[in-house]
């Protein structure tokens, strides 16, 4: 086995089966050992410059993530994750600063795409697992509360109800930090009427 193909595997075991061929550039080898793997049947190329090891299920929340390093998964695709809906979202809800340009991502049609201005992009950022369990990006439950508050025109009713009875029910949540969220985003008006229930 080549020196250069001893690497690659080595990087994939400890990227939990997935490597994409930046990340092989990056260590000084040549993408042309990606190709044999594949051809060898020792490794899937799942889209252009992912691939992962045969045994190993990436879910199309990962994918869209290790392609695009810059989202963060948002309101409904936010509330699956943090099972504050039991409903699977039919798109993708990321977020994305309003610099990066997302024509690409539009073309899939399978994205819903929000927009952050750069001082509150970061805001509530942390890592949760993906359904096939790789760590992947979204906001915290109150960022994602108030992420669905100021979007509740474009909310199923019935999947908005539930979110809010789910935080308040909820053993980790944090009306402190949900208040100082709300008066950053500037949907703490929009968020009093729903106080009461939170409480």
């Amino acid at each position: 086995m080549s020196e250069a193909i001893q690497k690659i595997e080595n990087m994939i075991q400890s990227n939990n089966g997935v490597i994409t061929a930046a990340e092989v550039r990056s260590a000084g080898i040549s993408p042309y050992y990606l190709s044999k793997l594949v051809n060898d049947g020792r490794l899937n190329r799942l889209d252009r410059g992912l691939y992962a090891s045969p045994s190993v299920y990436v879910d199309e929340m990962f994918e869209l993530f290790s392609k695009n390093r810059f989202i963060v998964f948002s309101h409904l695709s936010a509330l699956y994750l943090h099972e504050l809906t039991d409903r699977t979202p039919l798109k993708m809800f990321i977020t994305v600063p309003r610099s990066k340009n997302v024509s690409k991502l539009l073309q899939s049609g399978i994205i819903d795409i929000k927009r952050s201005n750069e001082q509150t992009h970061e805001l509530g950022l942390i890592q949760v697992p993906s359904p096939s369990g790789f760590l992947i990006p979204t906001y915290d439950i109150e960022r994602t509360v108030c992420d669905v508050v100021k979007a509740k025109k474009q909310t199923d009713p019935q999947i908005f109800a539930d979110a809010l009875k789910n935080y308040a029910k909820h053993k980790d949540k944090n009306l402190t930090l949900l208040s100082k969220y709300a008066k950053i985003l500037k949907t703490d008006s929009l968020l009093r009427p729903y106080l009461e229930v939170l409480l």
